[in-house]
Parts: structure tokens; C-alpha cells; sequence
């Protein structure tokens, strides 16, 4: 299937965004600095570092300012049985992973994020890849605008796409599929946004159209009924595809409202696919 859209233009970023060689001494170096830079649990060892070129199929997509990388995001292009994401041991032919995507706090808000996103794109591009698959964390609100406005669409939602076990830790995932970009920028109404209870009355009826209200907290302050809705909006043929701040609390909490679309809104043949892209992957995790 062809591109049906190009990409949305991002703001001008101040940095330069490259594909590094995993082969190369340096390249090695500048991530684990980054990463201990950043205190990130689990920056790379040499003998992890080595392990991932061996399998192969990894690539690091680094933003750097002068010498200094200021943000950074991998991918995985094929399957490996020993990956910590469930979903890597048989991941699609057609599909790239991407994962631990992070921007130093000083440059947020300027656009890089959009930046990784369109060289990730374009890499997968270059594969004979068709679509980008990922998560985030439903309060994220940041990395889940950044999503929908490079043309992607939450699909499922995940206690855990890990193989630890652990179910403390749900995600949204995602996937930014170039056959069908998500090129409908939808208004959010504020009046429009449900609690987590009117939501799931809404799936009930089977209304076309529901916006959930979630709470920009944070792993440490989840809004766990917000996340219920989610979860049980998504089982079912639903798709997000949209979100914005609709207001904020009276400690001046963010609440954003996450608009979710009925797979019979949409054209059928982008219809059929949404079902399939969500069957394929619910198969995997």
C-alpha cells in the first residue's frame, strides 16, 4: 500500500538528527554518556551493547547539538527471541519498533520529538517498512500529542508488553501506519469530555465518538479509572486518534480530553485495515 499523505511539518529544531553506526567505538560512548547523563537505569553495558549489534536489527537515531546528543530513540527492524518487549520475538515483516525515546529536559518544547519521529519514518521508509509500532504511558500527554500530530493512532492498551510479568505498568500502544497516516486534525470540544463512568455508558450505547477525561500526571499519579475506560474502550473497535487539554483542576492539574473513534467512522477500506493492524498486534503482546 502507498502513502496516502505526507508527513505534517514540525517546527524548525535547533539540532542535527542522525542514524548512528552501531559498529562504531564512538557511537557507544556517546549513548552510555547520554544515558548516565540523564541517570537512566540500565545505560548500556559493553556486553549489552555488543549482544544488540550481534542480533542486529537495531538502530540508534541520536539528536545532537555541536557534539552533545540531546535526545535519542532506537528501533528495532526484525524479530529476536530474546527481547525484553513480548512483541519483538515476532514482530511483522512489515513493521519497525521503536523504543526508549528520551529528550534532555532542557530542549522539550522545541520540536525534537517530531524530529525523531520523521527520521524514524523516513528510515522505515528506506526498509521497505510500512509501519511504526510503540507505547506510552496513557498520562504522557506530550508524547501522545506528539503522536497523533505525525499522523499516528492509539490502538490497544497493555497491562504489560513486557516479559517481566509486572502488570503495574500499563501503556498505550501505538502505531503510525504510512498507508493510512491520521491526517484529520479533530477539535476537542471541552463539553464533549467525559469521567471515566459517562465513557464507558458511551461505549455501551456504542456511540461513534467518545472523549475520555484524563488527569496529566504522570506514572506516579495515575488516573487509574481514566485508564479502566481506556482499556475497555479499546478492546473493543475503537481507535484513538486525537488529543488536547480541555482544562485544568483546581491545583491547576492538567485534564486532557483523548478522543477515540468507531472503527464505522472511517472510510472502510482504512476500516478494514485499523482491524487488522489491531488484531495482528493484540496476537503479539
Amino acid at each position: 500500500m502507498k502513502p496516502r499523505d505526507a508527513l505534517p511539518k514540525s517546527p524548525e529544531p535547533r539540532a542535527e538528527c542522525r542514524m548512528l553506526d552501531m559498529n562504531n567505538e564512538q557511537t557507544f560512548s556517546d549513548i552510555q554518556s547520554f544515558e548516565n547523563s540523564l541517570g537512566i537505569q540500565g545505560a548500556p553495558s559493553r556486553e549489552i551493547f555488543n549482544k544488540a549489534v550481534e542480533l542486529g536489527g537495531m538502530i540508534a537515531i541520536a539528536i545532537y547539538d555541536g557534539d552533545r546528543i540531546i535526545g535519542m530513540s532506537y528501533l528495532r527492524t526484525r524479530s529476536h527471541p530474546s527481547g525484553s518487549i513480548r512483541i519483538l520475538r515476532n514482530l511483522p515483516v512489515e513493521s519497525v519498533f521503536t523504543f526508549g525515546t528520551v529528550v534532555v529536559p532542557d530542549a522539550r518544547g522545541e520540536g525534537l520529538q517530531n524530529l525523531l519521529f520523521k527520521k524514524r519514518i523516513e528510515v522505515i521508509r528506506s526498509l521497505g517498512k510500512e509501519t511504526l509500532i510503540g507505547s506510552f504511558y496513557g498520562e504522557n500527554g506530550a508524547s501522545v500529542r506528539t503522536v497523533f500530530n505525525i499522523g499516528g493512532r492509539v490502538l490497544l492498551y497493555e497491562h504489560d508488553i513486557s516479559q517481566s510479568g509486572s502488570k503495574d505498568i500499563p501503556q498505550l500502544i501505538f502505531e503510525i501506519d504510512t498507508t493510512i497516516l491520521n491526517t484529520e486534525k479533530e477539535e476537542i470540544n471541552a463539553k464533549d469530555a467525559m469521567t471515566p463512568d459517562a465513557a464507558l455508558e458511551a461505549l455501551e450505547r456504542g456511540d461513534a465518538k467518545i472523549v475520555v477525561l484524563i488527569k496529566s500526571l504522570g506514572r506516579e499519579g495515575a488516573d487509574i479509572e481514566a485508564r479502566k475506560a481506556m482499556e475497555q474502550i479499546l478492546a473493543s473497535d475503537y481507535v484513538g486518534c486525537a488529543l488536547q487539554t480541555v482544562s485544568t483542576d483546581e491545583n491547576g492539574v492538567r485534564m486532557n480530553g483523548l478522543l477515540f473513534r468507531h472503527l464505522s467512522t472511517f472510510p472502510p477500506d482504512v476500516a478494514k485495515r485499523l482491524k487488522e493492524r489491531k488484531e495482528k498486534i493484540k496476537s503479539l503482546i
